[in-house]
């Protein structure tokens, strides 16, 4: 199998199971902004915020660095030195974070006073509990990536979410408090968690014995090989939880809410990207090992042409209806999101079209590449936070994010420039970029005649991402703008999915 069929094999996989996982986080976000309202969800976004942020500098760098140390020793067929990497990682993870917990836990309500809003207090207890299952969850889901086993790797987010709405829904039949929604985040987690720890150590790697072993050799391995991609992520994860921390700190709780709302649906851009370079990331190493370059020049092309493909309808979506998907969505009460959706909206698309060019810089062990990118947009997104916020609210939590994307995506693409001597975009995407304009122009026209016999939000919104949608693919068709490459990778989709409805109609004849 091509490299490019390995990568629509596992995109396929990976973007039906995005799209799901994206439906079910994106629902439980929308259901607890509902029933709680603007402020008390702000206060539950915040308390997650300053939880998630520790929890995710406790492991950042490890556990990235976990996939590539994984694939890279499959390909030298050295099983046991796989098991022994798992453990060290795990185990220094799961010690750092129940440490952290236990601060949490301890210094409560000086956090909560320091954000001077005490009433989160008793919801970063809560969360305390979260971080060592949080962060074994995520290490989990880069053992599965590293084994280029997706399926499993998304069936952990498809399994938290729905573990999620399941238990939101138990509560809501005795009634919903911030403290019940914050307990069922964390027993979710916890199930998840625990569930495929237990097909990890099943299915691919026994490694939990190893866990009580010295593992002092590997762990200086991978913190050798990893500082400069712990400095890189950490400086990221501030960086992209700055917005939601400092808005907290200068402004009201519903406006904390109104963002957290804007956020997840702009994030919803990074389906094509993450789905494309979780397959991306392992055979990148693999070709690494194999000093296989041009086949790694092809592959990070085909990745970051078909996020570009896949993205641009969304953004244009976004730019097009923003109110109207807020209030489709969250409803009247989160309108004011509607300007900052627009602008996250430009910012993630940027940043979706550079992660292929992040991951090829992982790949070839340029982490010092990667820590010096992240330092300087940092301290760009902080600046600017610092300076927009007070003065402009969401809007301007939104305006610095933009800038520092288009920052780091800038210096990411010109590395790989400088590296490779290769451009990923081709001189096609000027036309794809009009046949977008076209498309648009379409579903506009489309909503203008819609507006006179449907009145109803949703029932539009539908109407316009179905219209776009259909004109966007068919210009592209019609105007050649797919290459051989993207051809072939349509072709092992189509073979794919043919492949699967011979199979179930066998199963299903007498």
């Amino acid at each position: 199998m091509s490299y490019s069929k390995a990568l629509a094999k596992g995109m396929i996989i990976f973007m039906i199971a995005m799209v799901l996982t994206k439906i079910l986080a994106y629902g439980y976000k929308i259901i607890v902004s509902r029933w709680l309202g603007a402020n008390d969800f702000g206060l539950f976004a915040l308390a997650l915020a300053i939880i998630t942020l520790i929890a995710s500098i406790m492991i950042s760098g490890i556990q990235l660095a976990l996939s590539r140390y994984i694939a890279y020793h499959r390909e030298k067929k050295d099983p046991e030195k796989i098991k022994s990497i798992i453990a060290a990682t795990l185990q220094t993870i799961i010690i750092t974070n129940v440490l952290a917990g236990i601060c949490f836990w301890i210094f409560a309500e000086n956090i909560a006073l320091f954000f001077h809003h005490p009433e989160i207090a008793s919801l970063l207890r809560i969360f305390a509990f979260l971080m060592p299952f949080y962060s074994a969850m995520l290490t989990l889901q880069k053992i599965f990536e590293g084994f280029q086993r997706v399926e499993l790797s998304t069936a952990t987010d498809l399994v938290l979410n729905g573990a999620r709405i399941l238990l939101l829904g138990a509560i809501l039949l005795t009634g919903m408090t911030i403290e019940g929604v914050s307990i069922t985040y964390v027993a979710a987690t916890i199930i998840t968690t625990i569930l495929f720890w237990i097909i990890c150590e099943k299915s691919l790697a026994a490694f939990t014995k190893n866990m009580f072993a010295n593992n002092a050799k590997e762990i200086q391995s991978i913190l050798s090989f990893s500082w400069p991609l712990m400095i890189s992520i950490i400086v990221h994860i501030i960086m992209t939880w700055s917005d939601t921390l400092l808005l907290g700190f200068f402004r009201t709780a519903s406006e904390v809410g109104i963002y957290n709302i804007a956020t997840p649906t702009a994030n919803l851009l990074t389906v094509p990207a993450v789905a494309l370079t979780t397959v991306f990331m392992p055979l990148m190493s693999t070709l690494f090992a194999k000093k296989e370059t041009r086949q790694m020049m092809k592959l990070y092309s085909t990745a970051t042409r078909w996020t570009f493909l896949i993205a641009l309808p969304i953004i244009v979506a976004i730019i097009l209806f923003p109110e109207r998907i807020i209030n489709s969505s969250a409803g009247i009460g989160y309108i004011e999101g509607a300007s900052v959706l627009v602008v996250l909206g430009i910012g993630v698309f940027i940043n979706a079209i550079a992660t292929p060019a992040n991951m090829i810089l992982l790949a070839m062990d340029k982490t010092k590449f990667m820590m010096k990118n992240s330092i300087i947009a940092c301290i760009v997104s902080l600046g600017l936070n610092f300076y927009l916020i007070p003065k402009f609210g969401i809007i301007g939590a939104g305006l610095a994010f933009l800038a520092s994307s288009l920052i780091i995506a800038i210096l990411r693409m010109v590395e790989i420039k400088t590296l490779l001597q290769i451009i990923p975009l081709d001189k096609k995407i000027g036309k794809i970029v009009m046949i977008s304009i076209l498309a648009a122009l379409g579903a506009a026209a489309l909503d203008m005649w819609l507006g006179t016999w449907i009145m109803m939000d949703i029932w539009r919104l539908g109407a316009n991402i179905i219209s776009l949608g259909l004109v966007y693919v068919g210009l592209l068709y019609m105007t050649k703008c797919f290459n051989e490459e993207d051809k072939e990778i349509m072709r092992a989709i189509v073979a794919k999915v043919i492949r699967k409805k011979e199979i179930k109609a066998s199963e299903q004849m007498p």
